[in-house]
């Protein structure tokens, strides 16, 4: 069990199932901490590789931002390989060998890229679930559940702004055009708001006609902008 403190993750807690009770936590395991950020710069520099697979030790040769990393993790042996899901990049696995200098097999590659394989496998199934529970099936936005969800997590110390859009007279132009129309027009305004939104905002649909925005930390005068903008779109 690690606890994440700021940028650092440090390991608390351990669990060997294959070790008698009451024996004593490996030493070796005492005090392991590393930078988030140490590792999130590792992982972009494995994606940027044509590679899955990664031999990392001070005998094999890297890029210089691979190096960067490996000693800002403290990592001296390890062998590693990058996750993907949708063709991007989401982290990797690695087996770090916290004794001594140890020349990996091609037998524990293999092992390693299956493992990763199911792990690949079971988020893509994870994404997708997410993705259809959350997320409105017409215009693609954040769906009215997943909205609430977001706006009840915000911190409370946190500032955001919500923008509330209502669409005039939907009802309207569905019974004098069609309701095909009527989704065009959803669809568009949708991806307006899309186009208006930071990464780290929520657009949602709401209701039929209703949709929101979060923007947290956001100051008045971009979400006037952003107001704007949408009238005009």
């Amino acid at each position: 069990f690690f606890l994440f403190e700021g940028d650092h993750a440090t390991l608390v807690a351990s669990y060997l199932p294959d070790a008698p009770a009451g024996d004593q936590a490996d030493p070796l395991l005492e005090g392991v901490s590393f930078p988030l950020s140490a590792t999130a710069s590792l992982q972009a520099s494995m994606a940027r590789s044509d590679d899955r697979l990664f031999i990392l030790d001070r005998s094999t040769s890297v890029s210089p931002e691979v190096e960067t990393a490996l000693v800002a993790l403290n990592v001296d042996n390890a062998i590693a390989h990058l996750v993907r899901v949708d063709h991007r990049a989401i982290g990797f696995l690695a087996v770090v060998n916290s004794n001594r200098p140890t020349s990996y097999t091609e037998a524990q590659g293999q092992w390693l890229r299956k493992l990763a394989g199911i792990l690949e496998l079971a988020l893509s199934r994870a994404f997708l679930y997410e993705s259809r529970v959350s997320t409105d099936a017409l215009t693609g936005l954040r769906n009215r559940r997943e909205f609430e969800r977001r706006l009840s997590s915000m911190s409370q110390g946190t500032p955001y702004a919500l923008v509330s859009i209502d669409v005039d007279k939907l009802k309207r132009m569905n019974d004098t055009f069609g309701h095909r129309a009527g989704d065009e027009l959803l669809r568009a305004l949708a991806a307006a708001l899309q186009r208006s939104v930071r990464r780290g905002d929520v657009a949602a649909r709401v209701g039929g006609d209703e949709f929101a925005l979060i923007l947290p930390e956001t100051e008045d005068e971009r979400v006037v902008r952003i107001a704007d903008r949408i009238l005009v779109e």
